[in-house]
């Protein structure tokens, strides 16, 4: 399939289909027959603030209840359950407010850098919380990528119809970065840690489960392809130690992967169906993944959402960017 990129932030894998579609829906308020829509987060701990702004625009417009499935891993499954709830706007606040406050992003607390369990327990189960009936009262299955810590395999944790306890314990899971986190969540008997080693963005689960079209949300720009100088490779091993040989072999194999996959995605469209992807236009537009200024998260979520507004506006039939962003 042919990939064009139709601006700064949005690129395209077959646009004439992905137009097509998503201006029947926005007509007629439903999918035609046999679409199976599809939306993907990627998150990277405070890089999610981006895809959740993506996914703010993407909410203006398309209902998250009239979508096949949702996808993410690591803070971008964080982002889907938002969406799906229809609470992105509380999402950002989560970046920008809670995500930086020391509780949860302290360098001073290596090893455990980042403490997804406090922002998990403290915000999203009880101050800013998701409607998690909502979710369950959908029709699209919500899935976070969780990385099997002693196999380094991918696992797939459907957040719709599961017990709330181990919603939150797949939620602590897929966000436990290992350079930065020691945690590690047991679920039915498995040791589970970050999704993003093993599958950052679930293109294939989401092909496999028969989504017809896919809207991805990335947290990098295109021209980014993951590296590993000598040094790098060498302080990641130390940090993983601690952990089994195969999640180590996962870990460096994710590079490999996670490149394939923006290779197949921005240059040549092989083994994909349509896609429309927005993205940064450039690494300037992408917080750290320990960003902890409150300002600079919140400047960035706030350009991702009106970069992404922008740039639908400008490809689809759609309402004025400028009113719906004052609704």
């Amino acid at each position: 399939m042919r990939t064009e990129r139709l601006s700064p932030n949005l690129t395209a894998i077959d646009f004439p289909a992905v137009q097509t579609e998503i201006a029947s829906y926005l007509k007629q308020g439903t999918w035609s027959a046999g679409v199976k829509m599809g939306v993907i987060f990627e998150g990277g701990a405070l890089r999610g603030v981006v895809s959740a702004g993506y996914g703010l625009a993407v909410s203006r417009y398309i209902n998250a209840g009239s979508v096949f499935s949702l996808y993410g891993a690591s803070s971008g499954g964080l982002n889907a359950i938002y969406y799906a709830s229809d609470a992105l706007e509380v999402a950002l606040k989560i970046y920008e407010e809670n995500a930086t406050d020391p509780m949860c992003t302290n360098l001073w607390k290596f090893p455990n850098i980042l403490n997804p369990d406090w922002l998990v327990d403290e915000w999203m189960f009880k101050n800013r919380r998701f409607d998690l009936d909502k979710i369950n009262n959908r029709k699209p299955s919500v899935w976070l990528s969780l990385t099997d810590l002693d196999t380094g395999l991918p696992h797939y944790f459907n957040v719709k119809g599961s017990d709330p306890s181990l919603v939150r314990q797949a939620m602590k899971a897929t966000a436990y970065a290992p350079l930065v986190s020691n945690g590690y969540q047991i679920i039915e008997g498995h040791r589970y840690g970050d999704g993003a080693i093993s599958d950052a963005i679930p293109y294939e689960k989401a092909r496999r489960d028969g989504c017809t079209h896919l809207i991805c949300l990335l947290t990098r720009p295109p021209d980014y392809r993951k590296q590993h100088g000598f040094l790098s490779r060498g302080l990641e091993t130390a940090r993983l130690l601690h952990h089994t040989k195969s999640l180590r072999e996962a870990w460096f194999a994710r590079d490999v992967e996670y490149s394939q996959l923006l290779d197949r995605l921005y240059v040549s469209g092989d083994d994909t169906i349509p896609t429309l992807i927005l993205h940064p236009a450039a690494r300037t537009d992408v917080p750290g993944n320990l960003e902890s200024r409150a300002r600079v998260v919140a400047e960035m979520g706030g350009r991702a959402y009106k970069s992404a507004l922008s740039a639908l506006e400008d490809q689809f039939d759609l309402p004025s960017a400028k009113s719906r962003a004052e609704t």
